[in-house]
């Protein structure tokens, strides 16, 4: 695993024009994009989200590249307020394949 990219063989990804349209749809996230690169920035509202713990939302940041039709994430950044720290990203497929997946299928 020289490159560090091959994570059990699981990538965060979707079809970007999906997302697009998902996120047209959701307000509460924000898309950010220049040369290739793509960030989506919200606070999660999804029962398995990460919570503050005084109770604040979090911001997540998922940062990504184009390829192709497909986004595919590469960081996974959580800011809880006191800082941004960067998030596993073996968890981080557990934690967003299903939402991804999702979006993949209904958009």
């Amino acid at each position: 695993m020289s490159s560090g990219r091959s994570h059990h063989g699981k990538k965060l990804q979707v079809t970007y024009s999906k997302l697009l349209k998902y996120t047209l749809e959701n307000k509460f996230y924000e898309v950010e994009e220049s040369n290739g690169n793509v960030n989506i920035i919200f606070s999660p509202n999804f029962p398995e989200a990460e919570a503050h713990s005084q109770g604040e939302s979090v911001r997540i940041i998922m940062r990504g590249k184009l390829s192709g039709s497909k986004l595919v994430f590469e960081h996974i950044f959580v800011d809880d307020g006191s800082g941004i720290k960067e998030k596993d990203m073996i968890e981080a497929v557990f934690t967003y394949q299903a939402w991804l997946q999702f979006i993949e299928e209904n958009y």
